[in-house]
């Protein structure tokens, strides 16, 4: 067994991407996702492959943990919960734990209550409940239980869908990641995974941004508006032969507005891919190729080169511009 999509989509999403060395709330050098080694040092900065490889070597410590610990049968999604418990408190603290213990003894139950027992950080010496592992260690939960991915980020969800109410409703019907995926996977995608279309973006996981915990996931209703960028995003992979990686795809109006994004973005219509390729061309040479596949008709949208990454939409109208 291996962690899960959902599993990995909620360590991502919990641990943000921070390339980066930087502080974590209760002062512990990090960098990556979540990554606290000898690569999380002050002054260090990493490439986003870099911290893949760097989450895919912690993921690995923390399954063969998981693997060791537990003496009963379990589910994908208990499994994958007990992986991202893992890697966020350590392996010493589930080998220690009461939700192990209650797990091993056939308690699942009383297992996936633990978790939210665990929701406290040392901040100036004091023991204080942090608001971001109270979501997580409830996500982990739900994860636990339901096999499926959920924030449970209040300030997320503020779509015309949802009436600006917030994430706590909408997670009442269900969970949007969970059913976006089973809607990315009749697209017939072959080179990108969902959770890269919900992506949230560098502003929204940074405490010192003002888009910081404003962004969220794309309204249902928008959901087949991404699909022909992403098409056209995994024609270009096909032909570059090498990693595409996402950057900004769905903003929400606030975080739109917050980050400073144009007022008619296609990011808010989520009909839009910031990315970056990695390999040893440049985003000019990106956009180059999406304007060759533009000019032979593939497609009709807009293409922004900056420095590091390529803006690729299909409007139907053709823009060209540089940032």
């Amino acid at each position: 067994m291996s962690i899960s999509e959902n599993g990995l989509c909620l360590i991502k999403h919990f641990e943000g991407l921070r390339l980066d060395a930087y502080i974590d709330p209760v002062g512990v050098w990090t960098i990556g996702y979540g990554h606290t080694g000898e690569a999380a040092r002050p002054g260090n900065r990493i490439t986003e492959s870099e911290a893949e490889q760097l989450l895919q070597r912690d993921l690995e410590k923390h399954e063969r943990t998981v693997q060791d610990l537990v003496q009963v049968q379990i589910t994908e999604g208990e499994y994958s919960a007990l992986v991202s418990f893992a890697f966020n408190v350590g392996d010493g603290a589930l080998r220690g734990s009461t939700l192990l213990r209650k797990l091993n003894g056939g308690d699942s139950s009383g297992a996936a209550a633990e978790f939210e027992r665990w929701v406290y950080g040392t901040i100036d010496g004091k023991k204080v409940v942090l608001p971001g592992l109270v979501r997580r260690r409830k996500s982990e939960r739900h994860l636990f239980e339901t096999g499926r991915f959920d924030s449970f980020q209040r300030r997320l969800i503020t779509t015309a869908e949802d009436g600006g109410r917030d994430a706590s409703t909408a997670s009442a019907r269900g969970d949007l990641a969970a059913e976006f995926a089973t809607h990315f996977n009749g697209w017939s995608i072959r080179n990108f995974k969902p959770y890269e279309l919900l992506v949230m973006g560098g502003a929204h996981l940074n405490p010192q941004s003002r888009g910081y915990g404003l962004n969220g996931l794309p309204p249902r209703q928008s959901w087949n508006n991404i699909r022909r960028t992403i098409e056209v995003l995994d024609a270009l992979r096909d032909q570059l032969a090498a990693p595409v990686r996402t950057l900004s795809v769905y903003r929400t109006p606030a975080y739109n507005e917050a980050i400073g994004g144009a007022k008619k973005s296609q990011h808010v219509e989520f009909n839009a891919i910031d990315f970056y390729v990695q390999s040893n061309s440049g985003a000019a040479d990106w956009a180059a190729s999406l304007r060759a596949m533009r000019h032979r008709g593939e497609f009709s949208g807009g293409i922004g080169v900056y420095s590091t990454f390529v803006h690729l939409d299909t409007r139907g109208a053709d823009a060209d511009w540089q940032g």
